[in-house]
């Protein structure tokens, strides 16, 4: 079941984060959460969609685990601190 959706597994993650090094890593690291969670898969013949939105959630992660962040700050804190540049719109 796994194996046939790679190809566009690949496509989608490469397609989110624009880098297809990261995007085979997401792939893996959903492949291995799809395993851990087979007996969630209620449908079978929705397991396409169950595996992309794993897929999906995989990738935010990876772009948080790229970037650097400054010291005593979380993702969130820097998030708002752009947000609030004068001259960028809201």
């Amino acid at each position: 079941m796994l194996l046939a959706r790679l190809p566009g597994a690949q496509r989608l993650a490469s397609w989110i984060l624009h880098d297809p090094v990261a995007a085979e890593d997401a792939v893996q690291e959903a492949a291995l959460l799809a395993w851990d969670r087979r007996r969630s898969l209620r449908d079978p013949g929705a397991g396409e969609a169950w595996f992309n939105r794993i897929l999906v959630n995989v990738c935010p992660r990876r772009v948080a685990a790229t970037r650097p962040q400054a010291r005593g700050q979380g993702s969130r804190t820097g998030r708002r601190q752009r947000a609030e540049l004068p001259g960028r719109p809201r």
